[in-house]
């Protein structure tokens, strides 16, 4: 395992133009045409082309991204920017259901910044608060979310407790990193702050949130475990992948006074129960709800 993130070279005039070429013909050939096959063309380029690993992506605030398209991510805001349909849209709308002009919302492995983005696209929030550890991420959420007056970005890890971690990111997909180091094939290890809930309330005065969305890709049970006590004050909605857990982790995590429901992933509803099955995320719901 690789210690320390890949660098990227910073590009001359040459290969930034080059690599405009090929991100516009993709933007063409897939965007406008809808066919298939233009990302190979930027996959097979990317390891060899600096201005794919260090390109100026304008995002839809028109704040500037500086993109790396070995990482899946960067694939993931250019082909939302195309209208493609994004698999979270049902978390993203159910998310959006239950925020208004007061609520404050957390999204803890905000990777880079598109769910929270698109949420702030659709409804208003008080408070907006945004956690991703991983160093050559954070900087594209913070791009797309800097408009924002009520959003603020927290490069730390969100767990149980105050202190510091190592990240395995993947190998171009840090959409899968995790302080779980369940990694599979090649990861980068990185060493990153930690903070829980409870601490950010109660000692760091961040206000408590009305919804939370945990996508931590296996810890999300230590996350529920480092805010207890907010969450048994405040009550808040809170959304998660399940993918990565055992049913038995679900039920661990499940505070006294939740239910379990699945969000389908056709409808968007929150089923009362967990169903695999149905989705791939699910909620943590209030009784008295």
């Amino acid at each position: 395992m690789s210690t320390a993130p890949a660098q990227s070279v910073p590009p001359g005039f040459a290969s930034l133009a080059l690599a405009r070429g090929v991100v516009g013909f993709y933007r063409l050939w897939h965007g406008t045409l809808g066919l298939r096959g233009a990302g190979r063309l930027i996959n097979h380029l990317s390891p060899r082309l600096s201005g794919l690993q260090c390109y100026p992506l304008r995002l839809p605030n028109g704040h500037i991204a500086e993109v790396d398209f070995r990482e899946l991510s960067a694939f993931g805001w250019l082909n939302t920017m195309l209208g493609d349909d994004n698999q979270e849209t049902p978390l993203i709308e159910a998310i959006a259901a239950h925020l208004s002009g007061d609520s404050v919302f957390w999204d803890i492995g905000a990777n880079a910044g598109i769910l929270s983005a698109e949420i702030a696209r659709r409804t208003a929030i008080g408070e907006h608060h945004y956690f991703e550890p991983n160093p050559r991420i954070y900087p594209w959420a913070e791009a797309a979310l800097s408009h924002l007056p009520q959003a603020r970005g927290h490069p730390v890890a969100v767990s149980s407790s105050e202190g510091t971690a190592t990240l395995f990111i993947p190998v171009n997909l840090s959409a899968f990193g995790s302080l779980e180091g369940n990694c599979r094939g090649e990861a980068i290890r990185v060493e990153v702050e930690t903070v829980s809930g409870d601490l950010l309330v109660y000692e760091r005065g961040l206000a408590p949130p009305s919804v939370i969305k945990i996508d931590t890709e296996g810890h999300e049970v230590e996350v529920m475990g480092g805010m207890r006590r907010l969450v048994a004050e405040y009550r808040p909605l809170v959304f998660f992948e399940h993918i990565e857990l055992s049913d038995e982790q679900v039920r661990a995590m499940t505070p006294e006074g939740y239910r379990v429901g699945t969000l389908c992933d056709t409808t968007g509803a929150i089923l009362d129960r967990l169903d695999r099955s149905a989705g791939h995320n699910s909620a943590l719901v209030p009784t008295e709800r």
